[in-house]
């Protein structure tokens, strides 16, 4: 699993809440970053991530762009 978010306060609330629930959790702050991350770790197969980032990347292009 990858979520990712640019607000910090909010991915490490989601981070510990998923990991409790025993989900291997990967995060990231920024779409570019999040790409980078699932190029790295190809047995992700859930994407949680906020719409509006900074970086140049929405969250809805993070899937598009990503090859997993």
């Amino acid at each position: 699993m990858l979520v990712v978010d640019d607000e910090v306060d909010l991915l490490e609330i989601a981070v510990v809440f998923l990991e409790e629930m025993g989900f291997k959790v990967f995060h990231a702050t920024d779409g570019p970053r999040a790409l980078q991350i699932a190029a790295r770790q190809p047995d992700i197969t859930l994407l949680i991530t906020d719409i509006f980032m900074p970086g140049g990347m929405s969250g809805v292009e993070v899937p598009t762009r990503s090859d997993n």
